[in-house]
């Protein structure tokens, strides 16, 4: 009867095998979150030109947020939604800090 013996390699089929003679290092490679800058917006210039807190966050593929509670904020949103052709909504999200706000996803 033979002798039976394992291969300690192929014991180990999970674990990379490193070729003879040559040593592989490992890179850490960090996540960098993409940071795009704004583009030019008449919408967001008109806002920001009322005095009004605004975040555009459609470059990352979000929205447009104007900051306020609806009675604060309603008669600058009327007036853009009149001048611009815009729509959008009151609401509150995680992108608005959860604060009050009306938003749109309008590219003008």
């Amino acid at each position: 009867m033979k002798d039976s013996y394992i291969d300690e390699e192929q014991s180990k089929p999970d674990e990379p095998k490193e070729p003879s003679g040559a040593s592989i290092k490992k890179l850490k490679i960090k996540a960098v979150k993409s940071i795009s800058k704004p583009v030019a917006s008449e919408v967001r210039s008109y806002f920001e030109s009322c005095g009004l807190k605004v975040i555009d966050k459609r470059g990352e593929g979000g929205r447009l947020w104007v900051l306020g509670t609806q009675y604060e904020i309603s008669s600058y949103v009327n007036e853009a939604i009149r001048k611009f052709g815009i729509m959008g909504q009151y609401t509150s999200s995680k992108d608005s800090g959860f604060k009050p706000g009306w938003c749109t996803k309008s590219k003008k």
